[in-house]
């Protein structure tokens, strides 16, 4: 069981595709780049988010391909996006994705933790505010102390968010460092 994904650049057919281990519950991301070997990546079941990187030749040189796979947002099914050189070319380009790019995080991360977890916190207690007085048809202690609790439970799910997005972005920034590395390493050796 899995999915696969193509995109087409400069004429080179790139494939990306998943597939369940049943016995491990991992799932194994291919990506495979005409004339490299492909490149495989085992995913954990919880996993919010996987990148793959890799080198695909343009006319203009090697670009950096960016691979990441991740829920599309408000789904239950996996999305794809495949870009080169930072510029979306492949795979579901019409979903956006559950977890937020590096540059939206970036954005995110600019507006401060505390607006975060006040955003998350007032949405929850505005709805649940909401429910409790159409529910109950007017507005009691009861509902206003139900929305403080959602309150507290919004701020809770905005440094969960806060926290989530900051491991995703460190480990984006390692592998990324790792796959420029890897990008610049066959030219200094092929110059020596």
């Amino acid at each position: 069981m899995g999915r696969t994904w193509t995109a087409d650049y400069q004429g080179q057919r790139i494939v990306v595709s998943t597939r369940l281990q049943w016995r491990t519950l991992f799932t194994t991301v291919s990506v495979e780049v005409p004339g490299q070997p492909p490149v495989h990546r085992d995913v954990e079941p919880t996993q919010v988010v996987a990148w793959l990187f890799g080198t695909v030749q343009s006319s203009s040189g090697p670009g950096l391909l960016e691979v990441r796979i991740a829920r599309v947002a408000r789904g239950i099914r996996l999305g794809c996006h495949i870009s080169v050189d930072g510029v979306l070319i492949g795979g579901d380009v019409h979903r956006k994705l559950g977890v937020p790019d590096p540059k939206t995080w970036e954005s995110i991360r600019s507006g401060g933790r505390v607006r975060l977890y006040a955003a998350y916190g007032v949405a929850f207690a505005v709805f649940r505010y909401a429910v409790a007085v159409f529910g109950f048809g007017a507005a009691s202690v009861a509902a206003i102390g139900d929305a403080l609790w959602w309150a507290l439970v919004g701020f809770i799910t905005g440094h969960l968010v806060w926290r989530g997005g900051e491991l995703h972005l460190a480990e984006y920034q390692q592998q990324l460092a790792a796959a420029r590395r890897a990008q610049t390493e066959p030219a200094a050796t092929a110059v020596r």
